[in-house]
């Protein structure tokens, strides 16, 4: 199993991000990471390209999704917080990693 998962962004402006996501020691498939990973981003493009949102609202319910999910696993609640607020703190750490640039167009 990996231990990381690179994940590019391409922007419309001709920019590129290049993540490179931490795993979780126990991931099961780094390609189903990714496959919900690009599903969850085409849908919020569809969503913020039909309609102008606020990117408060657009991360506060992505924050009710994450929880509403993690309450459906079956695992003590301090140990879910505790892993949520681990794997945001890496993946965040990861984000401010990334390499920034511009996507040549032939």
């Amino acid at each position: 199993m990996p231990k990381n998962l690179p994940f590019t962004v391409f922007h419309r402006s001709g920019g590129a991000v290049e993540y490179n996501f931490p795993l979780h020691p126990e991931t099961q498939s780094a390609t189903d990471v990714h496959n919900v990973l690009a599903h969850l981003r085409d849908a919020l493009t569809f969503l913020l390209d039909n309609k102008k949102m606020g990117n408060g609202d657009v991360l506060q319910a992505i924050t009710m999704l994450l929880c509403m999910r993690a309450d459906m696993v079956d695992i003590d609640r301090d140990t879910m917080r505790s892993l949520i607020e681990k794997m945001i703190a890496e993946n965040m750490a990861a984000t401010h990693a990334a390499v920034r640039g511009q996507v040549s167009r032939a």
